[in-house]
């Protein structure tokens, strides 16, 4: 076949206007001629997708050419009347070309290493979990099967809070509706099992002498994806709204303590749960929502609060005045131990933190910045807070791997957080009076994306380790025995 490098165009292909996303490839057959291959890798549905959506608006093809550019979307497709055909070519090593997205490999030989000899550190100094939560702890691991992995038990636990937090947003889709007392209920018992579950994966790995490094990033993964999933349900408990509060509550109470938590853990070595903290305290105070709500009802958090003469506010959105005062000492808190560190050791880690911490600002400005500059939060609450937690997850994933294969730096941007800048720049756009892409095509794109780029990164990693470490994901027998 023959080789060239083609940049990029948008064509008309039976009256319709379609994405022809080209890049240096391989050129196939289509029609009268030669023309250049597309690319994506085994994920066709999501370029059909913007092909149909770039016929909606002018500029929606933007996000996944850009992407391609990046070298996110790879393999090998040929244009056939209006339609993205799989090729089906191979490489030298038989595979199809588009299997190397997914076998590509996320860790170099000496990060493996690093890997291999990676030993957790860091305590949990709660009150509560040192006096009541551990002992309890201690005697549930035991009801567990032997034969149950560790992961399994993670994902489990995710599950118990995903299922209520699904049948919650049926009764309040926009954030502000009561829900029957029993889901509230059920979304107590889901965050009682999540929490109980998420500290028996570690004590069950240590049971069946199966702790990896696998099992640390996956269990950080849920907690960082349960961010979302009990941040929206806790604002539709408090009955927030679709509004900047909700936005506030799971960027304060979630991901601005689980990042800093998890840099610190980076420049130091080690991971430290202080006296009152999200993981027992912030968990025991939502799941005190929930009952409260499931016994008595909701309107509790609708009664209205004078907080100025001209001010008046429902005690729900009052919540998010006692969470700032809790989670900016933990911020605060995280850093000062950065910098402690950066005294005993090497002046420049402190320096170096705060540079690995531009992408999570640079995310918390998209975010904030498209919520503010449009209706994207009062229109689609759900979709919206996906995304950002999507581009959150990419950016904090990559912080925990970095971690544990012994990486020695943090980059200064990561391209997930590009979608946010993107929905920003265009809301921007849409308020100044220019022509701008339509808001719920751009957003579904942005999930979509979002989603499968940090599968492939999620499927990739786990791949690479249990090959490595001759282990299974959700069985604790051996990989090849």
């Amino acid at each position: 076949m023959v080789r060239e490098e083609v940049l990029g165009e948008v064509g008309e292909v039976h009256g319709a206007t379609v994405l022809k996303v080209l890049e240096k490839g391989s050129v196939f057959r289509s029609g009268e001629g030669e023309v250049p291959g597309v690319f994506w890798g085994g994920f066709e549905f999501v370029l059909e997708a913007f092909c149909i959506l770039a016929s909606w608006e002018k500029g929606i093809f933007f996000l996944p050419w850009l992407l391609v550019k990046m070298d996110v979307l790879k393999g090998g497709y040929e244009l056939s009347r209006g339609l993205l055909k799989r090729s089906g070519s191979r490489n030298r090593t038989g595979r199809r070309k588009h299997d190397a997205l997914l076998y590509s490999e996320s860790f170099t030989e000496s990060e493996l290493t690093a890997l291999c000899n990676y030993k957790g550190k860091g305590c949990d100094r709660s009150i509560t979990y040192k006096y009541v939560m551990s002992k309890l702890y201690d005697r549930a691991v035991k009801l567990l099967p032997m034969w149950l992995a560790p992961n399994a038990v993670t994902l489990i636990g995710l599950c118990f809070v995903l299922v209520p937090h699904i049948i919650l947003s049926f009764y309040a889709p926009t954030l502000s509706e009561e829900a029957p007392g029993w889901v509230y209920l059920l979304n107590f018992i889901g965050l009682f099992m999540y929490m109980l579950l998420d500290n028996l994966d570690g004590r069950q790995a240590r049971r069946t002498s199966a702790a990896s490094p696998l099992g640390h990033m996956f269990d950080h993964t849920c907690d960082a994806i349960n961010v979302a999933i009990t941040g929206l349900t806790v604002a539709s408990t408090l009955r927030l709204g679709n509004n900047i509060y909700t936005l506030l509550l799971i960027w304060f109470f979630g991901m601005s303590v689980f990042f800093t938590a998890t840099i610190e853990e980076f420049y130091t070595g080690s991971l430290v749960l202080r006296e009152i903290n999200g993981a027992n305290e912030g968990l025991l105070t939502m799941q005190g929502f929930y009952l409260f709500s499931a016994i008595f009802g909701t309107g509790l958090w609708m009664t209205p609060i004078q907080i100025t003469s001209a001010w008046v506010l429902p005690l729900g959105k009052c919540v998010i005045f006692f969470v700032v005062p809790v989670s900016m000492p933990t911020i605060a808190a995280n850093y000062y131990a950065i910098l402690k560190e950066s005294k005993k050791s090497d002046s420049r880690i402190f320096y170096e933190s705060l540079y690995g911490s531009i992408p999570f600002a640079i995310c918390t400005v998209a975010m904030f910045g498209w919520a503010i500059s449009s209706s994207v939060l009062e229109n689609y609450p759900f979709l919206f807070i996906w995304a950002c937690e999507l581009a959150f997850l990419h950016v904090v994933s990559y912080v925990i791997v970095s971690h544990l294969c012994g990486r020695p730096s943090l980059p200064s941007f990561s391209f997930m957080v590009f979608p946010l800048i993107l929905g920003m720049a265009n809301a921007v756009i849409a308020k100044l009076g220019a022509e701008s892409v339509l808001e719920l095509p751009l957003l579904f794109g942005v999930v979509i994306i979002s989603a499968v780029v940090n599968a492939i990164q999620a499927y990739r990693i786990a791949r690479q380790i249990c090959e490595h470490l001759n282990i299974r994901v959700f069985s604790i027998s051996k990989l090849h025995e």
